[in-house]
């Protein structure tokens, strides 16, 4: 399972030259986890707590760890801020550990609190939406004066 998730995002990376960073999400077409029953649909990116950025002599190298998230704890991250939610997930998350039979963190009192507080401060990270689709239509009689 693990394995064909990191196959898919690194064909992602690679033929879209989208680096995955810290604090950064992307949202599944269904489950992270192929024949699961999990309520995760989406996945966050973060510095790995335990292996620091490296540089050898061609580059440098920053490790960064995968998150399972759910659905509503992705609609919290366009609400406000993605660092913001996974700092508020990150005392029931040990080491980023995604435990793949979790529910949602928002259920719990003190999560749900800490995301709407720091939405009601900081409002929303969200500079821009892309839509794969938009469609309009005129109403009315389109030789009528507009005023």
């Amino acid at each position: 399972m693990a394995i064909s998730l990191m196959q898919n995002l690194a064909r992602y990376v690679a033929t879209s030259g989208n680096a995955l960073r810290d604090g950064e999400w992307m949202a599944r077409n269904g489950s992270i986890a192929l024949d699961t029953d999990t309520q995760l649909r989406g996945l966050a990116f973060v510095a790995d707590p335990e292996l620091p950025p490296i540089a050898p002599p061609n580059g440098s190298v920053a490790f960064v760890q995968i998150v399972g998230l759910t659905v509503d704890e992705m609609e919290a991250g366009k609400n406000w801020q993605t660092r913001g939610v996974l700092a508020a997930l990150l005392p029931h998350l040990p080491l980023w550990i995604t435990d793949l039979a979790r529910a949602s963190l928002l259920d719990r009192p003190d999560v749900r609190d800490a995301v709407e507080t720091g939405r009601d401060r900081d409002g929303s990270s969200m500079g821009m939406l892309f839509v794969p689709t938009v469609a309009c239509s005129q109403q009315g009689d389109p030789s009528a004066p507009r005023h």
